[in-house]
């Protein structure tokens, strides 16, 4: 079983008139997902993703390898997406989830750094594992889970715009997608700053 427990505070700094009010919100001062800049795929994983992806007109931005598993974060239209891709299996796309960047006028949900979120979840097509997909107009934060009788203990690799804001070898591994201003304030709550 995974829980994941988030503690937040309001910062707050001080105006000449020595009034405090809260400070600027990460969100406003990241850069929106969208402007990320895109990434390149080669290999098996192009071959297994590419199909997928055009289906969605889906323009990825990061991608994290932990053991076998390749976790590719993309964007589609006003959309974040993920797929979890185990080439070699005999279903190798193992998830493909997509949730909306929340409204202007929604609160969203939770209370990570960078939201609102909204928050989609989906379990392994063949693994046993699961996805939980926190998705914002400018950060994406993504809960990956193998199977209970899986462990990942090398250190995840990363590419794009991506971080990865767990301990290696913790479950379950939580990345961080977004400027490096949005990604460095996830991994601060996450304690890895």
């Amino acid at each position: 079983m995974t829980v994941v427990v988030s503690l937040t505070a309001l910062a707050c700094s001080p105006s000449p008139d020595g009034a405090t009010h809260p400070a600027r919100s990460e969100a406003s001062q990241a850069a929106p997902l969208k402007a990320l800049p895109k990434i390149n795929m080669a290999g098996q994983i192009a071959n297994i993703a590419t199909p997928v992806l055009s289906q969605v007109s889906g323009r990825l931005i990061a991608q994290v390898r932990s053991g076998p598993d390749y976790l590719l974060a993309y964007t589609t239209g006003k959309k974040c997406g993920l797929l979890a891709l185990r080439p070699g299996s005999p279903n190798p796309v193992q998830i493909n989830i997509t949730e909306n960047w929340p409204a202007a006028k929604e609160t969203g949900h939770g209370n990570l750094p960078g939201g609102p979120y909204l928050i989609a979840t989906a379990p392994s097509a063949t693994t046993g594992g699961y996805v939980k997909l926190h998705c914002g107009a400018h950060s994406e934060v993504v809960e990956y889970s193998v199977r209970s009788d899986e462990t990942h203990t090398a250190k995840p690799s990363t590419v794009g715009s991506i971080s990865v804001v767990s301990s290696t070898g913790q479950e379950p591994l939580v990345v961080a997608i977004g400027s490096s201003g949005s990604r460095d304030a996830l991994a601060r709550h996450f304690g890895m700053k």
